[in-house]
């Protein structure tokens, strides 16, 4: 499996790979700096928010692991139980600098973040790809 997903730590937005993905946790390539035992948000899109902590991490691959499983969605595939909404997450004060673009009220999207990035988002290329080319 390879598909981009959002990281977020405190009022910072990251991009990462999901390389692999079961109902109790995730292997996600593309941060930097990441130390076990951090808890971080996976954004799996479409309001799926998972709350998770690294088990594991060298270089620039975590191993992560969920607080909640994620359940079947019917077709083979893996969701979370609840989708949570934007405004939700306004409400109970997290800064919607961290999500993705969207439609929000602007009186909402005013504070910027206020903290400086603790990790180093880099681009992995996948090895195995570029060795079957050669």
């Amino acid at each position: 499996m390879y598909r981009m997903v959002g990281v977020i730590h405190e009022d910072h937005r990251y991009e990462a790979t999901i390389r692999d993905l079961s109902k109790t946790g995730a292997r996600i390539e593309g941060l930097l700096g990441v130390p076990l035992g951090k808890g971080l948000v996976l954004d799996l899109g479409g309001g799926q928010l998972v709350v998770c902590h690294v088990v594991r991490s060298q270089d620039a691959v975590q191993g992560l692991e969920f607080e909640t499983p994620l359940i079947s969605d019917g077709s083979g595939g893996l969701c979370t139980r609840h989708r949570v909404s934007p405004y939700a997450l306004a409400a109970a004060g997290m800064p919607l600098a961290s999500l993705p673009p969207g439609h929000y009220p602007l009186n909402t999207v005013q504070g910027h973040a206020t903290t400086k990035p603790q990790f180093m988002q880099v681009q992995v290329k996948n090895m195995r790809r570029s060795n079957q080319a050669a």
